[in-house]
């Protein structure tokens, strides 16, 4: 029965319904919990804040402070480390014992100690830990040299070396004073993580014991950039039978001392050979290093089959400088390395301009191109492919570096059945779409759609001879642009029809309701067009 309370009615239907509590997001209910704990109130600015919230939202305190969950998901040590330790007690006892997900945007000197007093009693229940960066204090043992630690950091470090029965994923920063990259004692986990998918501990490079428990489930890993001894990391990878995506990782400051030989060989029966991995399972695979070292991957064989290849980090150059060179280094590397079992892409980043290169896996589908700055995204296609294949094309602001598109040849272009659009800003006329003789279909948001069709609509004396094989045109979600501004396509739409050359079909099925009904009546005008909502 309802009463005259709004916010007495709002908790029991809350108290009812603690199943919601879950559904909603977190963050939310961080806000709303802090606003209502009087442990966040250490100044009399804050307690009028705390008062006036806890007034408001009094029909949410039943649920947040009976709700386990909520304060499992509150063991933020950003938040944890400002707080008194009184606060932190609640925090850990009202979570009741559930699994606890651990996050911290960095850890130093000055935190560790407590950040270890946080994290001893819930160890054994973390699930997910989410540290930036760690900065961890340690010298060189004279004997083995060994790495370690002392002070603080050996306290956080005795934590994380613990077993963790529950831990699935690990994605720390590990910085160690004045060293780059170091073996440290204990491992981590004391090898013994069985739950563990995920693994990222950039700069730990301690050697992977053999049948480690922690391993037998990995699926992503991240690891340091090999200089030596990558027989071992080989034969560790090889172990891995969930593995689907590795990221290899040079730390920018540590120079390469080692040859290619001591860097990619190992002995087998006393003679150097390339190292050759294959892992049958995985589907990505990403390279962060430095301009010598893209040379030196390329010639280590390094062979997953049937995965994504990205490469970062290439040093700045313009386009025209390193087209033929990186072309060159791909084709070399699809076809040596990969035995014609192509990656399913093979992206480069280099410089400010960060351009991105996609190798493509389907025999002579070739290279998509994108970029952040300019951003531009499209497709080459080797002159003699003839394999159907996706152009796609991401033009923001394109004016200043529309010339890219020149290194491309009309010959290369004729394959394309279906173009994916997105286009910002001022438009340059795009030539190379009267070399597209096969495009079938185009995708696109409705802003690009209208951009596009303005654009050609100044050469209307051209349309029959674009795209004259188009017949279906299918809009996609756009959440940042939600006008339906349609004139100018509507306008070449009806122009091709007039010129024998008609667009048959326009789907709309991809898009919300509201928009299909109101889209449908907006295309009705253009006669043999058939409206898909």
């Amino acid at each position: 029965m309802a009463t005259n309370n709004p916010a007495e009615d709002a908790s029991s239907q809350l108290t009812k319904c603690p199943a919601m509590t879950p559904s909603l997001d977190h963050d939310i209910l961080r806000v709303v919990f802090t606003l209502n704990a009087d442990m966040f109130a250490p100044d009399e600015d804050s307690f009028r804040t705390t008062f006036w919230s806890s007034h408001v939202c009094r029909s949410w305190r039943d649920v947040i402070v009976h709700d386990a969950l909520v304060w499992a998901g509150l063991v933020d040590l950003d938040v944890l480390l400002r707080i008194k330790l009184s606060g932190v007690r609640e925090v850990v006892k009202r979570s009741r014992g559930l699994p606890v997900c651990i996050k911290a945007s960095k850890l130093s000197d000055s935190s560790l100690k407590r950040a270890a007093r946080i994290l001893d009693p819930l160890w054994r229940r973390v699930e997910k830990v989410v540290v930036g960066r760690t900065t961890l204090n340690a010298w060189a043992s004279p004997v083995g040299g060994r790495l370690e630690l002392y002070g603080d950091s050996r306290l956080l470090w005795d934590i994380f070396s613990r077993p963790a029965p529950l831990l699935k994923h690990f994605d720390v920063d590990l910085r160690w004073a004045g060293n780059a990259n170091v073996n440290v004692h204990p491992s981590l986990f004391n090898n013994d993580a069985p739950m563990i998918s995920h693994f990222n501990a950039a700069h730990y490079t301690n050697r992977i014991p053999e049948g480690s428990a922690w391993f037998s489930n990995l699926s992503s890993v991240t690891l340091a950039f090999p200089y030596k001894k990558f027989d071992e990391l080989a034969d560790a990878l090889k172990k891995l039978p969930s593995l689907k995506r590795l990221s290899i990782q040079d730390d920018a400051g540590h120079s390469c001392k080692h040859s290619l030989s001591n860097v990619f060989a190992f002995t087998q029966d006393g003679v150097i050979c390339d190292l050759c991995i294959r892992l049958a399972g995985l589907q990505e695979l990403h390279l962060k290093a430095g301009a010598k070292n893209l040379a030196l991957f390329f010639k280590c064989q390094f062979v997953p089959l049937n995965c994504a290849f990205h490469y970062t980090n290439v040093p700045d150059n313009t386009f025209d400088n390193v087209y033929e060179f990186i072309m060159d280094e791909l084709a070399d590397f699809a076809q040596k390395a990969f035995e014609r079992a192509h990656p399913t892409c093979m992206a480069l980043r280099w410089g400010e301009t960060q351009y991105e290169i996609l190798f493509t896996s389907d025999r002579d589908r070739g290279l998509e191109i994108k970029t952040k700055w300019p951003p531009i995204a499209f497709t080459y296609l080797p002159a003699s492919g003839d394999t159907p294949f996706t152009l796609h094309i991401l033009l923001p602001k394109l004016k200043a570096c529309a010339g890219l598109l020149n290194h491309f040849s009309s010959d290369s272009l004729t394959s394309i059945t279906l173009i994916k659009i997105s286009l910002r800003g001022p438009i340059p006329n795009l030539h190379c779409l009267w070399s597209m003789q096969a495009v079938e279909v185009i995708q696109a948001d409705l802003p690009s759609l209208n951009l596009l069709a303005r654009r050609l609509l100044r050469n209307a004396s051209d349309i029959p001879e674009l795209l004259p094989r188009l017949n279906t045109i299918r809009v996609v979600e756009d959440l940042t642009h939600r006008d339906l501004e349609v004139a100018f396509l509507v306008h070449l739409l009806q122009i091709r029809e007039r010129e024998k050359v008609p667009v048959k079909t326009i789907d709309l099925t991809e898009l919300d309701v509201s928009f299909r009904l109101a889209l449908a009546a907006l295309f009705r005008g253009v006669e043999c067009l058939e409206v898909l909502y």
